[in-house]
This record gives C-alpha cells, sequence and structure tokens, in this order.
C-alpha cells in the first residue's frame, strides 16, 4: 500500500510527540513492506530518518504555521493540493494541518483518495490547541461563543501574537466570526474521514460533541516503553514520588504545590526532572521539591527506577500523556488527575485519580499520600501490565487502513 502521512507544521526529526509517532509508525510500515511518505515542515535531518520514506517539505509563505490566523486561499496550500492530486498515494493519515487553506481542506474529503485522521490533540477544534484560554483556563468542551473572544480579531495578526507572547501582555478582546467558520471547514474534513483516531475515550467524547456523525474508534498508541522489562527500584529510606516533564500551570503546577504544602511526612521526598516556568520553579523549590532539571531520553530508565509513584497532574484535558505510558511501563503506579486520557491507562488498583476541580478531590489525593506504605505500592507495581508497544500499534494501524481500502466511505462533492 502507499500511505502519505499528512503532519505540517514541523520538521519530521522534531523531537515532539506526534512527530516521533509519525517517525516510529512510519519505519514499521517500511519495515512491512508498504512505500510511505509525509508531507512535513521543511529542515528535517534526512540522516535521521528511515532511508527510504519519501518527504514532502511544506511551508506557506502566506499563513504562519502556529498562528491564530484562518485563510481561504492560498498558493502553496493550492500547489500541494495539485501535486496529490495526481500523486499514486492511496491513503492519507493526517495528523496535523497546520498552515494549510480553508480551500485545501475542503478539497481534501472530495479529493477521491481515502483518509484517517488520527485525534492526537485537539488542534482541529481549537485554534490555541490545547482548549486552554487566552487567560491560562481549561475548557472542558468547545463553546463558539466563548472561542469568539477567545481567539479575537487581534489574536489573528501573527505579528501582534508573537509580541504578546514575548512580553505576556493580554490583547484587548474584539470578537471575531473567525472560529465558527473555522469550525464549518472542519466538520466537513472530519465529517469526510473514512475513520477518525482519537487516543483516548475522552478526546473521543470532545469531538463527539462536534462532530456526532463521526466514524470513530478509539486507539491507544505504543510506546517503546512497553519493551522494558526491568521494574525493579533503587533502595531509598524514602517514598519517592516523582514529576517528569514541563512544569507549569495547564501541567499542574499548583496542584503539586498545594500536595507538597500539606505532605507533612518526612518519609516522602518529591523529586522534578524537567523544566519549570520561572514563576513555579522557585516556588516549589521553596517547599523542598528536589529540582533535577532536564533530562535527556537516554536518563529515564534510571529516573524510573528512583521513582515510587509517578505524579501525572494536567488540570486541561491532557489529550494521551505519553508520560503516564512511561511511568506504567516502568512498573510504577501512578497518582493522576482524572482528566483527559489518564483514565485510559490508570486502571483500578495501578494508581490513584482524582479531581483537582473539587476541595473533595484534592483531599483524597492528599489522604493517598497520607496513607501510602512500601507495602501498598508494591501491591499497586505488581498489578500493573506493560501497554502497547510501537510495533503492536503498528499491526493494529495496518488492519486499519486494509479495512479503508476495502471499503472507502463515500463522500458526495
Amino acid at each position: 500500500m502507499k500511505i502519505l502521512h499528512l503532519a505540517t507544521g514541523f520538521p519530521l526529526t522534531y523531537p515532539g510527540g506526534i512527530t516521533n509517532y509519525v517517525v516510529a509508525l512510519a519505519d514499521a510500515q517500511l519495515a512491512a513492506g508498504h512505500e510511505v511518505g509525509a508531507v512535513v515542515g521543511p529542515g528535517s535531518r534526512s540522516e535521521l530518518l528511515p532511508a527510504s520514506l519519501r518527504l514532502h517539505d511544506f511551508e506557506s509563505k502566506r499563513i504562519p504555521a502556529f498562528g491564530l490566523g484562518w485563510t481561504q486561499h492560498d498558493p502553496d496550500s493550492d500547489a500541494l493540493r495539485k501535486w496529490l492530486a495526481v500523486s499514486d498515494y492511496q491513503l492519507i493519515h493526517v495528523h496535523m494541518v497546520f498552515g494549510l487553506s480553508a480551500e485545501f481542506l475542503e478539497w481534501l474529503p472530495r479529493c477521491g483518495i481515502p483518509y484517517v485522521i488520527s485525534l492526537h490533540d485537539y488542534s482541529h477544534i481549537c485554534p490555541r490547541i490545547f482548549m486552554v484560554d487566552y487567560q491560562g483556563d481549561t475548557c472542558r468542551s468547545v463553546d463558539l461563543k466563548k472561542c469568539a473572544r477567545c481567539v479575537g480579531r487581534l489574536d489573528q495578526v501573527h505579528t501582534l501574537m508573537r509580541v504578546q507572547r514575548r512580553f505576556g501582555i493580554v490583547l484587548p478582546r474584539f470578537p471575531s466570526s473567525m472560529p465558527a467558520a473555522r469550525m464549518q471547514t472542519i466538520r466537513r474534513l472530519l465529517s469526510g474521514a473514512a475513520l477518525l483516531l482519537p487516543v483516548s475515550e475522552r478526546v473521543r467524547a470532545i469531538y463527539s460533541e462536534i462532530v456526532p456523525e463521526g466514524r470513530y474508534r478509539v486507539v491507544h498508541i505504543g510506546n517503546k516503553s512497553a519493551h522494558n522489562r526491568d521494574y525493579s527500584k533503587s533502595a531509598s529510606a524514602a517514598i519517592r514520588a516523582v514529576f517528569i516533564g514541563t512544569l507549569d500551570k495547564k501541567k499542574g503546577a499548583f496542584v503539586l504545590e498545594q500536595l507538597v504544602a500539606d505532605c507533612k511526612r518526612i518519609d516522602l521526598k518529591f523529586v522534578f526532572h524537567g523544566r519549570a516556568d520561572r514563576i513555579w520553579g522557585p516556588r516549589l523549590a521553596a517547599l523542598g521539591v528536589e529540582m533535577r532539571g532536564p533530562y535527556m531520553p537516554s536518563d529515564l530508565p534510571q529516573i524510573m527506577r528512583d521513582a515510587d509513584i509517578g505524579l501525572v497532574l494536567p488540570t486541561w484535558e491532557d489529550n494521551g500523556p505519553q508520560v503516564v505510558m512511561e511511568f506504567i511501563n516502568y512498573g510504577t503506579p501512578v497518582l493522576a488527575t482524572r482528566m483527559g486520557g489518564i483514565p485510559d491507562f490508570v486502571r483500578p488498583g495501578t494508581g490513584f485519580l482524582f479531581d483537582p476541580y473539587t476541595e473533595s478531590g484534592m483531599a483524597s489525593a492528599k489522604d493517598f499520600l497520607s496513607r501510602l506504605t512500601p507495602g501498598r505500592l508494591s501491591g499497586m507495581a505488581a498489578a500493573i501490565s506493560p501497554l502497547l508497544s510501537p510495533e503492536e500499534h503498528a499491526a493494529e494501524m495496518d488492519a486499519i487502513y486494509r479495512r479503508v481500502q476495502a471499503a472507502p466511505v463515500e463522500v458526495a462533492a
């Protein structure tokens, strides 16, 4: 089969979750005998990619890839459309559509090539991607009236947005009709897909509010940490509660602050590996959190050996956090917020979930930490089963592709 991955915005060798996923999936597909190409942002380092991967760079001169504007027509998108119309690809797998025009996205359902869309995040239905508004507050569903103010007319001027991000200012709110117009195009794009592949049940629920008629199948992506077979922990006199990744508001910095501040146990140590923003880093360090700083992927096995319980505390609808998969695949129980895709992976008996937005939820998390013992941790760790590997996920995707090829959805012109 001749497969094209559409993953615009970033070079394919950018160290991000979606780009890493596309590379791993494409590599497995090439090994299985498929012909595979990818439309990506310019600048990929070809020496880091499979030699037989057909790379097609795309960048619009008119549409900033990560701006908040919405452009109907674009010459570069039109050139991509004309090339794709005469290409020999048999199936398109859509991941990201940054920088593409409305015309291109409206054409895709009519192009005659069946396509599936992986719903990795909320970028299709939220111009700000994370369903976090301009004030940094979480959106639990899509409200177009709120979107009209959140992505106002001034937000769509890319130069102003760059100034805003650099200096942390808030632009005046002038409501815009753009989010509603954008949503009409996106609805057609999603409705025309042979299958929509949300990465978690919560992602499916949110998208289903917008496109209830969509053909959904939840597909949990694979993580190479599933190959780990060493679940041992290093010796420690204290229980080590470990947070890894990025530490900011939406990732739950204030939740972590409350847990640390209210935990009075001297035998419980909080450790952070990663990058913290300029506000939360000093605050948490002052409370006694060990700030270990950034880490490399090669450091992960040792970090996991030194972790007795993992902390995953987002306050946004985190679609399918990889860090949860890594903790589980290293045999580490998880204390996590009941947000986004986390409940798909943290099962009863393997960790503890709580609502960060209620007093009772926060109280339950603090009570869990206060009662935590090495014996209870051992019991939870023993109940953990490895999640999907990239190879198992690729086999599942192969079956999905074959199903789509056998019975493609016919979309009216």
